[in-house]
Formats: C-alpha cells, structure tokens, sequence
C-alpha cells in the first residue's frame, strides 16, 4: 500500500514540467499559486527516512489537528469537539466546549468520527 496513494513525487527539470503534465493517468501537478508545488528538502529528506526505517507506517488523512470530530462512544457520546493533537497511535486528545468553557479531554482513537 503506497504511503502517500495518488501521489508521485518527481524531481523534473524546467524543461520536463510540459511534458509531464500528459502522462497518461495523471491529474496533473499539485499546484500552489498556479504553478507546480514545491516540497522542501527537509521535508522529502523525513519522508524518504520514514519509508527507509522499515517502521509500519499509516498516513490518516482524516486525523489532521483543527478537524471537527464527534463522539461516537464512550461517555462524550454525541458530543462534537476539535482534535488539537494526536498523542500516539490509538490517543487522540479532543477540545470540547461545555457550559461555557473549553476542556481538553484525551479519548481512544475509536470513540471518535471525522466530521
């Protein structure tokens, strides 16, 4: 399973940009202020590390900090909050305000669902 599905990360010349853009069952290029995005150094040197580590890995699109989440069990259920962060694999930790104030409270991965 790729790690990042849907993606090819290329190194291409100026020249190669056009020719590329017609590769048979591509969208095309990921584009930030009209022209092809640029991934720092820095961050294709992690990427290359994470996959050359051997480690299981998992990328979960849905669990980003910031995204609205809603609880599905456990004693918030119903409850809507927003993931601040991502404490391990399996322990999410959730804001959720209640009577007037904001608590943080830390949940198992399954007691929650993308909103």
């Amino acid at each position: 399973m790729p790690l990042f599905p849907g993606y090819v990360f290329v190194r291409p010349r100026a020249n190669q940009y056009e020719g590329m853009r017609y590769i048979h069952g591509s969208c095309g290029f990921v584009l930030a202020d009209n022209k092809p995005a640029t991934m720092p150094e820095k961050d294709l040197h992690a990427v290359k590390m994470l996959v050359d580590s051997g480690a299981a890995l998992t990328v979960e699109s849905e669990l980003i900090a910031g995204k609205c989440v809603k609880f599905v069990a456990g004693p918030f259920m119903g409850v809507e909050g927003e993931l601040v962060w991502i404490k391990n694999q399996k322990l999410l930790v959730i804001n959720v305000d209640l009577v007037g104030g904001s608590v943080r409270v830390e949940v198992d991965r399954e007691e929650i669902s993308v909103l």
